[in-house]
């Protein structure tokens, strides 16, 4: 192969030469990574999820107060159930017609009614009343009566 002696051909050569060693610039276009998280987003996650999680346990803090009011009320609720109970058997065993009888012989003396002690009276002239005329009534029996209203009513 005969070598080439051109003079265009060498310079073209050298040019190719000189193209392979000098450093070619490429222009790169900015790419942003997927996994890279501003600062200011990650401060702002954070912060929502102390709120998040505060307000959570606040809110169970509550249920659980509300709960203890629940049981204290249900138990105090209970206790007051078992008085009415004990109260209403007191007084049914106070109340009874045995106790009543026991009372009544024991301490003001009184005694059952036997069927001699009834007395019938039969009345010959109907179902009548009798009213009497009242009497005229001078003034100074008006104000004795009135009087005696008056400190009646003070007396109760």
């Amino acid at each position: 192969m005969s070598r080439k002696s051109n003079l265009a051909y060498q310079n073209y050569e050298t040019a190719q030469e000189q193209k392979k060693q000098q450093p070619t610039i490429k222009k790169v276009s900015k790419r942003r990574t997927a996994n890279y998280i501003r600062p200011y987003k990650a401060i702002a996650l954070i912060i929502v999820a102390v709120v998040i999680t505060s307000s959570m346990v606040l809110s169970m803090v509550q249920l659980n107060e509300i709960n203890d009011q629940i049981s204290a009320a249900t138990a105090e609720l209970e206790t007051q159930k078992s008085e009415a109970v004990r109260l209403n058997m007191e007084l049914n065993k106070t109340m009874s017609i045995n106790n009543i009888e026991e009372y009544a012989e024991t301490e003001l003396g009184m005694i059952k009614m036997q069927s001699n002690q009834v007395e019938y009276i039969s009345s010959s002239a109907g179902n009548s009343i009798e009213i009497p005329e009242e009497k005229d009534t001078t003034i100074f029996e008006k104000i004795k009566d009135a009087f005696t209203n008056f400190l009646e009513y003070l007396a109760g």
